[in-house]
């Protein structure tokens, strides 16, 4: 009888752990190469290269499940950090105080000069490499180049994730970002049993 009482405590345990990892909702920070989130898909602000129709796609899905998607574009982001910074105030300073203030995760499409710039920027920050993830087209895998030398070599010692996997395979990358999310918030819940957040 005892133990039919503690199966029972167990599964409405399980119920319960389970309603609570039903609706994560996290702060993202997405970048890459520029898109208008109020233009249609069609329109050329997003779909001239793979990467533009990658990251407007991934704000799409990523909107849908529930997560609320910060980009470099945000023009509130701008005016919120003018308010913090003044005139010490610029792209660099904003998206960093954003991304370490605001945001559990950061998804990169590394394919525009800006979002080379960011990249440069972040890996060199242990905090933000925890819950930084650099998605890089998987034709540029193999190349030597600054990228790969660098900037790669960088963020996986500082412990980010990165990945390579064709822009045009737009549901093997959300699924990519799907996973990685998922990791962020184990850990999330981890950090929370031992009362570190």
């Amino acid at each position: 009888m005892k133990e039919f009482e503690k199966i029972r405590r167990y599964s409405r345990s399980a119920v319960m752990d389970e309603a609570d990892r039903s609706y994560p909702s996290y702060n993202l920070f997405l970048a890459g190469p520029f898109i208008n989130i109020d233009l249609p898909a069609d329109h050329c602000h997003n779909n001239s290269s793979p990467s533009k129709v990658l990251r407007y796609s991934l704000y799409n899905h990523l909107t849908e499940k529930g997560h609320v998607v910060y980009l470099g574009e945000d023009a509130q982001m701008r005016i919120n950090g003018e308010a913090n910074f003044g005139s010490y105030g610029n792209a660099v300073i904003l998206e960093r105080h954003h991304i370490k203030h605001h945001n559990h995760a950061v998804i990169v499409i590394p394919d525009s000069p800006g979002s080379f710039c960011e990249i440069g920027d972040w890996v060199s920050d242990k905090k933000i490499c925890e819950f930084l993830n650099i998605i890089i087209d998987s034709k540029y895998k193999d190349e030597i180049n600054y990228i790969n030398e660098g900037i790669v070599k960088l963020a996986l010692s500082n412990h980010a994730s990165i990945v390579y996997e064709s822009y045009e395979n737009i549901d093997a990358v959300k699924e990519i970002c799907d996973d990685f999310i998922d990791d962020i918030d184990q850990r999330i819940r981890m950090e929370k049993l031992y009362e570190r957040t």
